[in-house]
């Protein structure tokens, strides 16, 4: 099992860049600016905004572009940081990160796979991770 764990965190590290680090600090610099970047796309063309009611808006086909192209790239590389950097996480901040794991979930079902399903709002408590 620990030979598989380092064969898998190695692979990761190669294909990523995703590596642990040694502080909240560092990690926090790795996850503001791909947090920031979805929020700006979510506040810009995200579906909470006027277009709703009109699905077939081009801020509608925006979204669904952006979610796959920004938003869900954005969003497994924030686990992928967050799972290598686990042990700087408290338990709290560990709920958080598979509440957001659920989330990305959803999105990849909904914009990838062409699921029809609810899905759970993103977990505000992500922010406070990153700060």
């Amino acid at each position: 099992m620990r030979a598989w764990k380092a064969d898998h965190k190695a692979k990761r590290e190669r294909a990523f860049g995703i590596h642990s680090l040694d502080t909240r600090e560092e990690l926090s610099k790795r996850l503001q600016p791909l947090l920031s970047e979805n929020a700006m796309v979510h506040k810009e063309i995200g579906p909470d905004n006027e277009y709703r009611f009109n699905p077939e808006a081009s801020e509608a086909t925006a979204w669904k572009q952006r979610v796959k192209s920004t938003i869900i790239p954005n969003s497994l590389t924030l686990l992928a940081w967050l799972d290598a950097n686990s042990n700087l996480l408290s338990d709290e901040e560990l709920k958080t990160r598979d509440e957001f794991r659920f989330h990305v979930q959803g999105l990849m079902m909904k914009h990838l796979e062409g699921q029809s399903l609810p899905n759970s709002r993103f977990p505000n408590k992500m922010n406070i991770i990153a700060s």
